[in-house]
């Protein structure tokens, strides 16, 4: 009888979550071994007792966890600390996971989200641009540039492309390979320059000194205006229909007029957001990435909040852009967390915006992504570390998978830089790491030109930029800080122009009177006379 008691005394603690029944139940135990056998212990019973009292033991723990819990969030909603009640729900889920689908923890999800969506304040700021350089303490510097080209009878297009080395910015003619101007920018640009056109052929960036983000005649260098936010941006700005909207590592998103740089609208979050916004394909919604938890539809006419999601990205897990797949945004997210860190892409669901964005589907790859994927057509191309990169077959059809694979990564490789991917027509790929290579796309295969190849001593430094099958690759040189800019022919990888920028002076001679030799770091001799300063 005393076992029974000790049993039932367990299981209706466990079931009524009240830990005084415990000792209810090691009285009874104490009565069934005092009056027990001492030749014929009862073993079954004490192992029955040992089992009910693991189970009643787990279920009052999580019943306390639980409550405890609830009230943690309860209080951090009451000060609006969504990120904090977020945190305490995973934490729970991850400790008892079949609360997911607790109701409170579903209303305590929603009510987050809706506190979230009323955290987000909208300013009209009206704050205008400069037009006018800065004066600077020293006259403008010169700038040490190597060039050589395989013909010299071209004459210039008027076109330019551009590299970023030293903390510069340098406009090149893209027949010649002339630089045609430079620019300090500062140290460690978020994104890379962005052609904007407005009433004259624009160029975006974003100097870090003084954290403007400029507009500059992209063919002759020319300010055409400076808007100083006093914060780091957290990458490249979304550009649509002449308005420019970039967030800020300081939990903001600016709405900027493109012709005037004029500041017009300002929303705070309660976290910093990721560049850059994605347009919806009906251009009525933008689509935000927090640094963690949650995803942002915010309405363009005007600029506003809509809807929160919980898309439950980890703190500074996403390395590059989100990207638009027709009615669907792809997020790729790095996880960190187990012994390999790999990407998930994660396709998201933007087709009925005024609900929820709701994962669709989610793939996993081998390696983390840094560079931005690339799309053309329907065809996804995405690299990542050790030099693999699948493409998948996009589709928004709800009745397809959103990502189909179509070619398998090639072999792990030891180089760990930067890959960066172009897509041509005819369904031509150029992948540029320490080598540039050109495949060819065919139904279920990534075939390489194995006779073309393009090496030079060195990595890629910054986004392949194309006109047609004219390809321009910028190289960090391998034995100094500066950057190989390139004009390379797509077809035949071939380089046509190179100027070499951002190298440092290694030593400086005098030779005469007003001229000196510098040396560079890369090696290379220049004569500097007084009419060149």
């Amino acid at each position: 009888v005393s076992g029974n008691i000790a049993v039932g005394a367990l299981k209706t603690a466990g079931d009524k979550k009240d830990r005084s029944l415990l000792e209810v139940s090691e009285k009874a135990k104490g009565f069934l071994d005092r009056f027990s056998d001492p030749e014929n212990p009862p073993t079954e019973k004490h192992e029955e007792i040992k089992l009910a009292l693991q189970d009643a033991e787990a279920k009052i723990l999580k019943y306390e966890v639980t409550q405890r819990t609830y009230k943690e969030i309860e209080d951090a909603l009451s000060r609006k600390k969504t990120i904090e009640a977020l945190e305490l729900r995973r934490q729970l889920i991850n400790r008892y996971s079949d609360l997911e689908k607790d109701s409170k923890i579903r209303a305590f999800l929603t009510q987050t989200l809706e506190t979230e969506r009323g955290l987000v304040q909208v300013e009209e700021i009206d704050q205008a641009a400069t037009k006018d350089e800065r004066a600077l303490p020293v006259p403008p510097p010169l700038s040490l540039t190597k060039h050589t080209r395989a013909s010299s009878d071209e004459t210039a297009s008027g076109r330019t492309v551009f590299a970023i080395a030293q903390g510069c910015c340098y406009g090149f003619d893209t027949v010649t390979g002339d630089p045609v101007w430079r620019r300090s920018i500062g140290m460690d640009t978020p994104f890379f320059p962005i052609v904007a056109d407005t009433t004259v052929p624009g160029v975006l960036m974003f100097d870090t000194t003084y954290q403007e983000l400029v507009l500059l005649n992209r063919v002759t260098g020319n300010l055409v205006w400076r808007l100083m936010l006093g914060e780091q941006v957290s990458g490249e700005p979304l550009v649509h229909n002449g308005q420019v909207y970039l967030p800020t590592l300081g939990n903001h998103l600016y709405k900027i007029d493109l012709q005037s740089g004029l500041a017009t609208t300002r929303l705070t979050f309660s976290q910093p957001v990721y560049s850059p916004p994605v347009l919806t394909r009906n251009e009525a919604h933008l689509i935000v990435a927090g640094d963690q938890a949650m995803t942002y539809t915010l309405g363009v006419r005007p600029l506003e909040c809509q809807q929160v999601s919980f898309t439950d990205q980890k703190p500074g897990s996403i390395d590059v852009p989100m990207l638009q797949l027709g009615e669907l945004v792809l997020m790729i997210e790095n996880d960190r967390s187990g012994k390999n860190a790999r990407a998930v892409l994660r396709v998201l669901d933007a087709t009925k915006c005024e609900e929820a964005v709701a994962e669709r589907a989610a793939v996993r790859l081998s390696g983390i992504v840094r560079d931005r994927p690339v799309l053309r057509g329907n065809r996804l191309f995405v690299a990542a570390a050790g030099e693999q990169f699948n493409v998948f077959t996009v589709s928004d059809d709800p009745e397809k998978a959103p990502l189909s694979p179509i070619a398998q990564p090639p072999a792990q490789s030891e180089y760990t830089g930067s890959v960066q991917l172009a897509a041509g027509a005819d369904d031509i790929l150029w992948k540029s790491s320490d080598v540039l290579l050109r495949y060819e796309l065919t139904q279920d295969a990534l075939k390489q030109d194995q006779s073309q190849k393009f090496e030079e001593v060195g990595a890629t430094a910054q986004p392949l930029q194309n006109i047609g099958t004219t390809l321009f690759l910028g190289r960090k040189r391998q034995e100094s800080d500066s950057v190989s800019m390139l004009m390379i022919d797509g077809e035949s990888l071939d380089a046509q122009w190179e100027s070499v920028v951002g190298t440092g002076i290694l030593a400086m001679v005098p030779v005469r009177e007003g001229t000196v030799l510098a040396l560079t770091k890369a090696g290379d001799l220049f004569q500097i006379t007084a009419a060149n300063l």
